[in-house]
């Protein structure tokens, strides 16, 4: 088109006149916004130049907010490649074509024309639709209002006007149901509807609290009967525990029926029922009998008179999680507790906790869980044995609840007992206070050990501490409490040679190839930069040998490796330097052929090349209770030596830590981490991107709360050797050093 750029420009110029842009125009011949005269000279550069389509429309949704596409033209040509580029910048900009072949224009004009106006863009319809009147003149129609012709079933009905919405725990009333037998069904998503649940964890399985039960049956009844100020509830047993899914749904079903004195006589009480669906069949978890309370709260009468032995109630949550009732901390709201020497008798304080959701309940299932949790200090008297904590609410003979206000001051008066043979711990009442108030009053309370549980180990020390010396690690040479496991020197040389054949082999294959991974396109420039760091430092023999020479000198040395502590790195290597041109296609992901032959596993193995154990024992003995964090843990090889370090030496092996936090930047090695360590207590496992803001990690990480830092620093040369870097930071140094 060059040759006759310069006749179609004087053509243009004798009878047409450029004119700027009066709205933004986006160029496809230069990809920006023009504001020139669009004169001759630049049609002849719009019939001489790439048409830059891609430019101008990136710039359009850049630029633009809440962009519309028309495409004015023969058929809807433009639909897949404007669709691609936004996708590029996760643009979802509407588009519109005004004629599609094949269909009529007139019905494609108008319909392009409606979708605008659907989009909110100013259409002048005057052009469209002819000018007329009015008629005023047209005699009233009569309605004849004696028949309906909406004709709509009972459950479209109460569907459209149900009376109450959704509620987090009990779910919607089931249309199918009557009002004589009504039942509620709810898909129960923990982090969707009450993400609270997460921390009632009993031997490591997220359970349904007794208190979820209660406050199902609290909802049901409030939409059963009006008015309502509170229920009273009597009978209740908890025959089987409903273990809730992490991920997905878990169906509930609440079913109320009228409790029945006689064949034709009933009572004011409900017969209830709550069940789950596993699957392949329903299990009744929770039964009872409920009814409505439309009396006000009874005035409390007590004893002021503290009771003699205060009770750390941190100390004693400890017990209930070593017992194996591992409560986070939305159900540990006791404070201020104190217990009888002699009496069987607790009081405690309800803490000021806001939840979120408490205008859903009478009193929220976390509170009503701590009043259950209350008969320990009661009954046990502030006894430490922890195997006499391992008990759940299996039965309860009344209870009352009222309506209360979430951020009023709460106290818990509890008078419970356990036999001296053991067996179940019996509450025998126990009240909440609030404003001189009894807002919930419950009788009969009856916990059992956990039926799925192992029998408890009987050999349990019953002093609460035992007495162990040692030094103080501030007064200890660290260069003599991490030691290197293997000779560095020997094998350092060997993966040195390997790494530089790697780098080399890998570079010349890939460095002008193209590829659409992302990740790979890291990879591409890595490879890139390592080979102008190492510049004349590269073996010249590597340099002038090809490339068949190259592989054969990998594998050689691999081989010579084979029978050494860092044959698994050298193996990681020769695998991605042999499947590279499947890496850089895509066809082949790098952790498949990692994971093959247990090679990441072991690779892990060799990076561990420190013996840290002195350090760590010496660690944990100044501070037993540290709150660890490995960040990278991978594999989790490492972490498995760190932990035995961190238990006591014993029958019990007590984990001399508070908390380690598990972390690598993706969950896939959680599923074979958790079950290598699955012998370990107080273990966390949360996915963690190092590259994200510093803000941002700090808040992720709980930064100022951490004693103990565990990363893996690496050595890059081709090849990474990890070791394990561990350090004790206060908040203010992480601050300081990031």
């Amino acid at each position: 088109m060059s040759e006759i750029g310069e006749e179609y420009s004087a053509v243009l110029q004798r009878n047409f006149i450029g004119r700027e842009p009066v709205k933004p125009f986006f160029s496809s011949v230069t990809g920006n916004i023009e504001t020139i005269p669009l004169d001759g000279p630049y049609w002849q550069k719009n019939l001489e130049s790439r048409v830059l389509f891609r430019t101008a429309v990136l710039h359009v949704l850049a630029l633009i907010e809440n962009p519309v596409f028309l495409e004015l033209g023969p058929h809807s040509a433009l639909a897949g490649p404007i669709r691609q580029i936004s996708a590029e910048v996760s643009s979802s900009a509407p588009y519109v074509s005004t004629m599609s072949r094949g269909e009529d224009c007139t019905e494609t004009f108008l319909s392009a024309v409606g979708k605008l106006f659907e989009l909110n863009v100013p259409i002048d319809f005057s052009t469209i639709v002819t000018g007329g009147h009015c008629l005023s003149d047209l005699p009233p129609y009569l309605w004849n209002y004696e028949t309906e012709y909406w004709q709509e079933s009972r459950i479209s009905r109460e569907w459209r006007n149900r009376a109450f919405p959704s509620h987090p725990l009990l779910g919607v009333r089931q249309l199918e149901s009557t009002s004589l037998e009504p039942s509620w069904r709810n898909l129960l998503i923990v982090d969707k509807d009450c993400s609270w649940l997460r921390d009632h964890t009993i031997e490591n399985s997220m359970i349904f609290p007794c208190a979820g039960y209660l406050a199902m049956v609290g909802e049901a009844m409030r939409q059963l009967s009006c008015p309502h100020t509170g229920l009273t509830m009597r009978r209740i047993l908890i025959s089987t525990a409903l273990l809730l899914a992490d991920m997905g749904s878990t169906e509930l079903v609440t079913t109320f029926r009228p409790h029945r004195l006689t064949d034709s006589l009933q009572s004011q009480w409900w017969d209830f029922t709550i069940s789950s669906f596993n699957g392949h069949s329903w299990v009744s978890h929770c039964t009872g009998q409920v009814m409505s309370e439309a009396g006000n709260p009874h005035t409390a009468k007590t004893d002021n008179t503290p009771l003699p032995r205060k009770l750390e109630s941190a100390r004693y949550y400890n017990f209930m999680d070593t017992a194996g009732l591992q409560f986070g901390p939305r159900f540990r709201r006791l404070e201020n507790a104190r217990c009888g020497t002699e009496q069987d008798s607790s009081t405690a304080d309800m803490s000021s906790m806001t939840i979120g959701d408490e205008e859903n309940y009478h009193l929220h299932p976390t509170a009503v869980d701590a009043v259950i949790q209350s008969a320990f200090f009661a009954a046990l008297k502030g006894h430490p044995d922890t195997t006499l904590y391992r008990r759940v609410p299996t039965n309860i003979a009344s209870l009352t609840v009222h309506q209360c206000e979430p951020s009023g001051d709460m106290k818990i008066l509890t008078s419970a007992t356990l036999p001296s043979h053991g067996g179940d711990l019996v509450g025998q009442a126990q009240q909440v206070l609030q404003n001189g108030k009894i807002i919930f009053h419950m009788e009969g309370l009856r916990m059992s050990p956990p039926q799925a549980a192992e029998a408890a180990d009987k050999d349990i020390s019953q002093y609460p501490a035992r007495l162990t010396w040692g030094p103080h690690l501030d007064f200890l040479d660290d260069k003599h409490l991490i030691q290197p496991s293997l000779p560095r020197d020997v094998y350092t040389p060997l993966l040195d040679e390997l790494a530089q054949l790697c780098l080399v082999y890998t570079h010349r294959l890939i460095k002008d190839v193209p590829t659409s991974v992302s990740h790979v396109e890291k990879y591409q420039a890595w490879i890139s930069t390592q080979v102008q760091s190492l510049g004349e430092s590269i073996d010249p023999a590597i340099a002038a040998s090809d490339d068949e020479s190259i592989m054969a000198k990998i594998r050689s040395l691999t081989q010579t490796m084979s029978d050494t502590p860092v044959a698994a790195c050298a193996i990681a290597m020769q695998k991605v330097a042999t499947n590279i041109s499947g890496l850089l296609s895509g066809q082949t992901e790098a952790l498949d052929i990692l994971l093959a032959d247990n090679t990441f596993y072991e690779m892990y193995g060799s990076m561990d090349t420190c013996d840290r154990s002195e350090f760590m024992k010496h660690l944990a003995h100044t501070k037993p209770n540290l709150n660890i964090l490995e960040i990278g843990a991978g594999t989790g090889a490492s972490t498995v030596q760190i932990l035995k370090d961190l238990t006591l030496p014993g029958a019990r092996g007590f984990a001399s830590y508070g908390n380690y936090t598990f972390t690598d930047i993706s969950s896939g090695f959680f599923v074979s981490a958790k079950e290598l360590l699955k012998g370990n207590n107080n273990i966390e496992f949360r996915t963690l991107d190092i590259s994200m803001q510093r803000k941002e990690l700090q808040r992720c990480l709980d930064w100022g709360s951490r004693d103990c830092f565990i990363c893996e620093v690496d050595r890059v040369k081709g090849y990474t050797i990890g070791y394990q870097l561990c350090t004790t930071c206060s908040s203010s140094q992480v601050g300081q050093h990031g």
